[in-house]
């Protein structure tokens, strides 16, 4: 990995969301696949925000 860290772990969906996305940019989700879709949408539905 190039200056990263990797976290592994079980949590909950909705808490794990939560977590992601008070990183902001200084995260990025690689897996599972449906963990990648909630961050996407989720990111979707917050630009719609400041269109």
């Amino acid at each position: 990995m190039d200056n990263g860290s990797l976290i592994e772990g079980n949590a909950y969906a909705q808490g794990l969301l939560l977590w992601i996305m008070g990183q902001g940019s200084r995260v990025r989700v690689k897996s599972p696949a449906s963990l990648v879709k909630d961050v996407k949408d989720e990111l979707q539905k917050t630009l719609k925000y400041y269109e």
